[in-house]
């Protein structure tokens, strides 16, 4: 498990540190009829293998004892790894997408994100799982020192996901209230012009 996970992490070390800082250091191209298509295209061959590996290394890390500390028993510990990957992965992807749209196109939620996620998210995982999986190499290091980052980034992606999936709840309503206000509001009848004012 430990050399499964390794290679996972390395495949995800290349894949943030090639294609990743390509797509965050090179001026997109947003013209052209199919470039929005583009987007989530590259969005989604970036993130999908790069969390699909760094979601590995943290089950394996989990085997590894890596959650010891927060569970006893072993199906929690793997709970919590997949659903923290899962909320990491959305918060990263919104933050990539802030690479090729305007804030204001982005959720509410993911706004403040912008690009130092997609920068530091993969970082701080990939450095929580080295340092379980190769217990012995890092023993001079004290885990709190990647536990706590890796707790901090957890936390910020659950708070990022959930708030996306309130305004998605409540988005569609919010707008449906403001199309009847618009649609009940009067309109000002142009037949009726002021009174002239006498002279």
């Amino acid at each position: 498990m430990i050399t499964f996970g390794n290679i996972c992490l390395c495949v995800a070390a290349i894949v943030y540190l090639w294609p990743l800082q390509r797509m965050l250091n090179t001026t997109p191209n947003l013209n052209g009829t199919y470039a929005g298509v583009a987007v989530l295209l590259s969005v989604v061959f970036v993130s999908v293998p790069l969390w699909l590996c760094l979601t590995s290394s943290l089950v394996a890390a989990t085997a590894r004892g890596g959650f010891d500390w927060l569970f006893a028993t072993r199906p929690p510990q793997y709970a919590v790894a997949v659903l923290a990957s899962c909320a990491i992965t959305i918060a990263t992807a919104y933050s990539l997408l802030g690479r090729f749209v305007t804030p204001p196109e982005l959720p509410a939620s993911a706004r403040w994100l912008s690009l130092w996620a997609a920068h530091v998210f993969p970082l701080v995982v990939m450095l929580f799982c080295a340092v379980v999986l190769n217990a012995r190499l890092f023993s001079w290091m004290p885990q709190q020192l990647v536990r706590i980052p890796f707790c901090a980034v957890a936390a910020v992606s659950v708070l990022v996901s959930c708030g996306l999936l309130v305004e998605r709840s409540f988005g569609p309503q919010q707008r449906r209230s403001d199309t009847t206000a618009d649609e009940t509001a009067p309109t000002p009848n142009p037949s009726q012009g002021e009174p002239d004012s006498e002279e």
